[in-house]
C-alpha cells in the first residue's frame, strides 16, 4: 500500500477506542507500537504483522 494510507488506516482503525485506559486499547496500542518497532529493526513488514497480530490475538484472548 501507498505510505499515505497506511497511517490513515491506522488511525481510523483506533479512532473509537479509549487507548490510554481500558485494556483492549492498551493491548490494542502496545501491539501497533510492536509492529512498528519490528519493522523498523527488521525491516521485514510480514514479521512484524504475523507477530504483532499473534501478540493481539493471545492477549485479547488470555487477558481480557
Amino acid at each position: 500500500m501507498p505510505i499515505g494510507i497506511m497511517p490513515l488506516l491506522a488511525i481510523y482503525t483506533v479512532k473509537d477506542q479509549d487507548l490510554f485506559t481500558s485494556t483492549e486499547g492498551q493491548i490494542t496500542l502496545g501491539c501497533m507500537l510492536l509492529a512498528v518497532v519490528l519493522h523498523w529493526y527488521s525491516r521485514n513488514a510480514l514479521v512484524a504483522i504475523l507477530v504483532s497480530l499473534s501478540g493481539y490475538i493471545a492477549c485479547i484472548n488470555f487477558i481480557v
